[in-house]
């Protein structure tokens, strides 16, 4: 080997570890990925940095970060035992289970009466729905199944055009004071209920 070429692997070797640093990347990274990669190498050496100053204090930074994580997923799970319960209330409400006794229009006026007297409006709502349409039912004009939803029976109920345009608004009012969390109170119930106590007229077999 000439001393040429000795001088010229040198210089290739320390051409080659210069542009080997980070700082030399010329690949394009995406933006968001950059920069989560940017916040995550700056959080590490920070809390490197904070152990390194102050290990003490870290250690009861890492106990208060665990309660805290702790206390999340405890709240979390608090939220999803709250909505699994009120999800059975409603079901209660809608109706019995197939293996129950059939329940009549009656027995849902008083359900939905004793849901009122205990502030339960909008399981209120639900139980007089029920009611309705079991009394639809008996009349023909819609054939009641525990599987269909409100929404289901305004388009085969066979009302008059003004009582089928009053059926639908009262399934609207249902829909958004028992599953669109609108305000529901003592005015709105007695409203709905007046609204479908109404006499209902069933179009000419």
């Amino acid at each position: 080997m000439t001393p040429q070429d000795i001088v010229q692997d040198t210089l290739r070797a320390v051409i080659d570890s210069v542009f080997a640093d980070p700082v030399y990347d010329w690949v394009e990274r995406p933006a968001v990925l950059g920069w989560l990669a940017d916040g995550w190498r700056w959080l590490t050496t920070a809390l490197q940095r904070f152990q390194d100053a102050n290990p003490g204090l870290f250690s009861w930074f890492q106990v208060v970060l665990v309660g805290v994580l702790a206390l999340i997923v405890l709240h979390g799970v608090w939220v999803m035992v709250r909505a699994t319960r009120a999800a059975s209330d409603r079901e209660r409400a809608v109706g019995p289970s197939p293996s129950e006794a059939p329940r009549t229009t009656v027995w849902y006026q008083d359900h939905a009466d004793a849901l009122a007297n205990q502030g339960r409006f909008a399981e209120a709502l639900l139980a007089a729905f029920q009611a309705l349409i079991l009394d639809f039912d008996r009349r023909g004009m819609v054939h009641y199944h525990p599987s269909k939803t409100p929404r289901e029976y305004t388009g085969e109920a066979t009302l008059t055009s003004a009582d089928r345009e009053r059926f639908g608004a009262l399934v609207g009012m249902l829909y958004g004071y028992v599953f669109g969390h609108q305000p529901c109170g003592d005015p709105e119930y007695r409203h709905w209920l007046a609204t479908a106590s109404e006499r209902w007229h069933a179009t000419p077999a």
